[in-house]
């Protein structure tokens, strides 16, 4: 195949250390033994069993107490919501312990030298949170106001990571048939993040000065934008899709072989390097779902620190950052000057997991032979 790409895959011919195929987990029919889709069935059946949980503590949380599943407010730590906290933590170390085990091969630009560093950095982003948050809770919200340095990096973490993976899709089209469905995923992932960079800045509302249309009159916020309509549902979509792909897909993916498609899939570096948005966290602590984004990147993180996986020590240093941070934010957070400020910091860890996410797609598919500049 031209290139040295076969149309199967991405793996090239000549240098299969790239993206190799995980021979171990194949028996001898081909069935596969460890690492395959099959070994996802436990899994699935502890994300069920935690949807199905949820679902009782909504309809409870509804008709006893009047309170709808995705509810704000103050952290609640009475003995209803501990029974939940234990509950949530103990689902989510169920469904820590329920992901196959696997050390896939290497991908480019997903090596080990980026986890290390990246899981450092986002400890080091959290504890100036916390400084600045002990020193000034005032000055925490000024720079996540809009217009601010948070929200701003936020747009270039998105945009640019729409760039990259615009790019890629460039790339993946002029390659083989088996890679054009890459492309689709890589065109589809620059629209949306496109469109989520934008939706950041009100479409540049407040830059270029256009006053907000009549037709825009219920939006809560009263901004150029759409998903000030319904905030508390697009956030919770947006954070917990966010996790699930950025957070939870790369341990997930340690499982499969890094040959095919699945060698598109993020891997842990990119986990390191978003995983402390669960750990901003204030008004938002009593939806489940969102407590148990926490509890899983901390079962995540203490589970791979317990089998010595590499980068166990900055991984240590970051899950303890987490635990410290989270806590501080719930002990003190009626401290801070707007409820939500701590979800401006985690949409900016969100949308650097994306960038890193489509620096490392970028590596691979360059090291796919796929053509393009």
């Amino acid at each position: 195949a031209p290139g040295g790409v076969r149309r199967w895959g991405l793996i090239r011919r000549r240098d299969h250390a790239i993206l190799p195929r995980n021979r171990q987990s194949m028996g001898r029919r081909g069935t596969v033994v460890h690492g395959s889709y099959r070994a996802y069935s436990h899994f699935m059946l502890a994300l069920a069993a935690s949807f199905a949980v949820f679902v009782a503590f909504s309809l409870y949380d509804m008709k006893v107490l009047g309170l709808a599943p995705h509810q704000e407010g103050p952290p609640a730590f009475d003995g209803y919501h501990l029974l939940r906290l234990l509950v949530s933590a103990g689902l989510s170390l169920w469904i820590v312990l329920a992901i196959p085990r696997g050390r896939p091969g290497p991908a480019p630009g997903m090596t080990a030298s980026w986890g290390g560093p990246l899981a450092l950095l986002s400890s080091l982003v959290l504890w100036s949170m916390v400084g600045v948050f002990f020193l000034s809770p005032a000055l925490l919200s000024l720079v996540a106001q809009e217009d601010r340095i948070v929200e701003w990096l936020s747009f270039a973490f998105c945009m640019g990571a729409s760039l990259v993976f615009a790019a890629c899709a460039l790339r993946f089209r002029r390659a083989w048939p088996g890679l054009r469905l890459a492309g689709l995923l890589s065109a589809a992932l620059a629209v949306v993040l496109f469109v989520i960079a934008m939706e950041e800045v009100s479409w540049m509302q407040r830059v270029i000065g256009i006053e907000t249309p009549d037709t825009f009159s219920a939006n809560i916020q009263n901004e150029f934008n759409l998903h000030n309509f319904s905030t508390n549902e697009v956030e919770n979509l947006y954070y917990l899709g966010s996790f699930a792909l950025l957070g939870l897909l790369p341990f997930l993916a340690a499982g499969l072989p890094a040959a095919g498609l699945a060698a598109l899939l993020p891997r842990r570096a990119v986990a390191l390097s978003c995983l402390a948005m669960t750990a901003c966290c204030w008004e938002m602590w009593n939806i489940i779902p969102i407590q148990m984004c926490f509890w899983i990147s901390v079962f995540l993180l203490g589970v791979q620190v317990a089998s010595r996986a590499p980068d166990a020590g900055p991984m240590l240093v970051l899950l303890v950052s987490m635990v410290a941070a989270q806590a501080v934010f719930l002990r003190y957070g009626a401290q801070l000057v707007r409820p939500w400020d701590l979800t401006e910091y985690r949409e900016m860890f969100i949308a650097f997991g994306f960038l890193v996410f489509a620096m490392g797609l970028r590596a691979t598919a360059r090291a796919a032979g796929a053509p393009g500049g």
